[in-house]
Parts: C-alpha cells; sequence; structure tokens
C-alpha cells in the first residue's frame, strides 16, 4: 500500500514538474520564416527524384517483406511436418535423453 502512495505521489509531482516546466519554455512564432541561403547542396537536393527514390525503396521493402512471409510460413510448414513425424513415432511419448550419446561417448 505505501508503495502504491508513494508511486502516486511520484507521477504527480513529475506530471506538475512537466506542467511547470511547460509554461516556462518560449515559444516560437509560427509566422516567423527563418532566412536561409540556398547554396549548392540546397540546389542539388532540389534536382534529386526523391518521390520517385521513396516509392521504389517502399516498392522494394514491401516485396522483401512478402518474400519474408512466404518463408516463415514455409518454415512454420517444415517445422509442422517435423512435429507430426515425432508425434507419429511416439519418440515425444518416451523421451528422449539428449545427453545419452554424449556421455556414451565419453565413457569410450
Amino acid at each position: 500500500m505505501y508503495g502504491f502512495l508513494l508511486e502516486i505521489s511520484l507521477f504527480i509531482s513529475l506530471g506538475i514538474l512537466i506542467y511547470m516546466l511547460a509554461l516556462v519554455i518560449p515559444r516560437v512564432d509560427e509566422t516567423e520564416e527563418a532566412t536561409h541561403t540556398h547554396g549548392r547542396l540546397d540546389r542539388l537536393l532540389e534536382k534529386l527524384p526523391l518521390q520517385a527514390i521513396d516509392e521504389r525503396l517502399n516498392g522494394l521493402f514491401e516485396k522483401t517483406l512478402r518474400r519474408l512471409r512466404v518463408f516463415l510460413f514455409r518454415a512454420d510448414h517444415v517445422i509442422d511436418e517435423r512435429l507430426e513425424k515425432l508425434k507419429k513415432a511416439g519418440i515425444r511419448e518416451k523421451g528422449i535423453d539428449l545427453f545419452e550419446k554424449i556421455n556414451n561417448d565419453t565413457k569410450e
């Protein structure tokens, strides 16, 4: 109960602190425009077809995600088949001592 009260008082004081900081921080007027000189780099960046590059990267990302999904489905199917084979063989019911072979090899 004391931990709960401590936690509540901590979060209330944190909220008050954030509220006070928000009141103190100076506000920037959105109507003012920053003066910026256009240099060579800005002109070069304006010439780049950023929209086309973005579309191609999105297409590549989408194709990669589709291929990954297909790969995961195939891996899931292989794992399911393997588990069914083990279940049919009854190995899961008997149990396997994984270290039995290692122990036998070290004794020899």
